[in-house]
């Protein structure tokens, strides 16, 4: 029997086949025609009562969340000025907490310095309950906490930053005077040795070498601990009945 037919008409269906998959896979829709209507939301729409119904356990829901006390502040949580009470707080706060998770995962290694930005901070706290609602409204961001590890010559870099810079971003882990060029820094209690290299945890905004943070740019390693700064506070602080603040200054 003559199979030579058949193979060839295999191999033509076969074709056929790949190109017809190839067309179809490639094939391309065009907008014929488009209608935009703009509608402006005002006072004079009219609310609609079955939705009203349906979004309101919700929003009583969210509102028991956001209302729900999570610790106690016995003094005022300024942001504004030099060794502020709220930016002592927070930092000192992302040190213990940073430490709990970056220790877990690198044993006998830790966190040495916590920078923040002022502007990261939104508003001060008058002595009294903090809740959840607090949280978002010092930090309404997405903001995610990282370790940067940078040479001791970039830290120094960031001395420098924070020494001319007006503003007085929060820091934890490290010392030194503001008004000077005095070589006399401090890291966990030691002088700032250039040939080592330090962990430095911030947020994901700084990282990339916001508020003009450029000395985070290029580091040896970024490591993201996988939590946003908000829900650090937050359990932290539901597990505090009452809070401490540190005063003890970290510019001096």
């Amino acid at each position: 029997m003559n199979t030579a037919p058949v193979l060839k008409l295999r191999f033509m269906l076969s074709v056929v086949l790949i190109l017809g998959f190839y067309a179809c896979s490639h094939k391309v829709y065009q907008v014929q025609n488009s209608k935009v209507e703009r509608i402006f939301i005002s006072d004079s729409l009219e609310e609609r009562e079955d939705l009203n119904q349906l979004i309101e356990p919700y929003k009583i829901q969210m509102a028991n969340e956001l209302d729900r006390v999570l610790t106690y502040a016995p003094v005022d949580l300024s942001y504004k000025g030099m060794n502020t009470p709220l930016g002592n707080l927070i930092t000192d706060l992302m040190l213990e907490e940073g430490n709990k998770i970056y220790s877990q995962r690198h044993p006998n290694e830790k966190i040495d310095v916590v920078l923040m930005n002022r502007g990261g901070l939104r508003r001060s706290f008058t002595k009294g309950d903090l809740s959840v609602r607090s949280m978002y409204e010092l930090m309404p961001f997405e903001n995610e906490a990282v370790v940067v590890t940078m040479t001791g010559t970039k830290l120094m870099e960031m001395v420098d930053f924070l020494r001319l810079t007006p503003r007085n971003h929060p820091i934890a882990g490290i010392s030194f005077k503001k008004e000077s060029e005095d070589k006399e820094i401090m890291v966990g209690g030691e002088l700032i040795d250039e040939s080592k290299n330090y962990r430095v945890l911030t947020n994901d905004y700084l990282q990339k070498g916001g508020d003009q943070m450029t000395f985070f740019l290029d580091p040896i390693e970024v490591e993201f601990l996988q939590i946003k700064l908000r829900d650090m506070f937050i359990q932290h602080f539901e597990k505090v009945d009452t809070i401490q603040v540190n005063q003890n200054p970290r510019y001096l």
